[in-house]
């Protein structure tokens, strides 16, 4: 049995997915095993997967009958993992030679369910960054002081090396709804349950900025920003910690702000409605001529609903003037949306 299982899950990465599964390749830590998971790709990636499968026997191919998305992909590599540990890796990016190696060692060392690192955002235009960094230097995480926190760490699932059993042992899996955004939800569901987690304050991690990514798109109700939306409502009701949920309440305005602020044209689908219709049930949302009229607004209002907390929270001056901001700004905005609809409906009927 390996020690570390890593998952991969694979679709339309042709471009990439050789120079990600190098690094997995070039790993110092050797005792490991790669589940990669296709999720009925539709270009090279499957001979790209089978060429490394045949090289190489601690890679393992997994293939999707139907395609089921990020988090089942992923859920698919947990079913058949064997490790004692378990690693994720996005196919287009990739992970320094001595990452896993590190991770595990402190993981064993300070009996660390969860082992994280930071990493380097590899931005398109070349200027890269640090990027999920926690703190400035390495720190072991008790359960005791992450409790006492206004802010869980911001660790990442990529970034991360999970004790398989104590993913086990709390039913810990992706959420197979959300499109986009799973790991952030993962990622904080797997917080409020770890007693210890190591931080390594070194960038092991390539995280590449990537335009054709469901995460990069940022249309007005696309379906990336309503998942985002979504997890936030979702980690409202995991938390109890009325600090952090004051925070999430932030982060759920701002989601509001930055969606109605959006200058992309709408982009609606069929699944979003329908997540629109589940999680805002009273927003009036219709299908018109594959475009949203009047009920935009219904929704805007019905998303305004989930903040109204925030008023008789113990929230600062500062967080409450960002609640407002969030309400008064869209305004005028929703109308003009509205007006944008209409003239593009009536120029497809001419």
């Amino acid at each position: 049995m390996p020690k570390i299982s890593i998952i991969v899950p694979v679709y339309n990465v042709e471009k990439d997915i050789t120079r990600c599964l190098d690094s997995i390749a070039a790993q110092t830590f050797t005792d490991w095993e790669c589940i990669l998971v296709n999720d009925c790709s539709l270009d090279n990636s499957e001979a790209i997967c089978k060429k490394f499968v045949a090289q190489d026997s601690r890679f393992l191919y997994i293939k999707h009958d139907v395609n089921g998305g990020l988090a089942v992909a992923r859920n698919t590599g947990l079913d058949n993992a064997r490790g004692e540990y378990i690693g994720f890796v996005d196919s287009d990016d990739w992970i320094e030679p001595q990452m896993y190696e590190i991770l595990y060692k402190n993981a064993l060392e300070y009996n660390a369910e969860i082992s994280a690192c930071s990493a380097t955002y590899v931005k398109l235009s070349g200027k890269n960054t640090l990027y999920a960094r926690v703190r400035t230097e390495s720190y072991l995480f008790t359960r005791d002081f992450m409790d006492s926190l206004d802010e869980f760490p911001r660790v990442r699932m990529w970034a991360s090396l999970f004790k398989h059993d104590f993913l086990i042992q709390n039913n810990l899996r992706l959420d197979p709804e959300q499109r986009s955004a799973q790991d952030t939800l993962f990622m904080f569901q797997c917080l409020l349950k770890v007693s210890k987690l190591y931080y390594h304050d070194e960038p092991f991690y390539n995280y590449m900025e990537n335009c054709a990514s469901i995460t990069y798109e940022k249309r007005f109700f696309s379906m990336s920003s309503v998942c985002a939306l979504i997890a936030n409502k979702k980690i409202l009701k995991l938390d109890t910690s009325k600090k952090r949920r004051n925070l999430c309440l932030c982060g759920l305005t701002t989601r509001y702000m930055s969606i109605l602020l959006s200058n992309a044209p709408p982009r609606i689908t069929p699944a979003v409605i329908e997540l629109l219709e589940k999680y805002y049930p009273k927003s009036r949302v219709k299908m018109i001529h594959g475009e949203h009229p009047k009920w935009v607004k219904f929704t805007y209002i019905s998303m305004l609903r989930d903040c109204w907390m925030l008023f008789f929270h113990k929230g600062s001056i500062a967080v409450k003037l960002k609640f407002l901001v969030c309400i008064i700004i869209p305004l005028p905005l929703v109308r003009k949306v509205h007006v944008w609809t209409k003239a593009r409906r009536k120029e497809s009927l001419n």
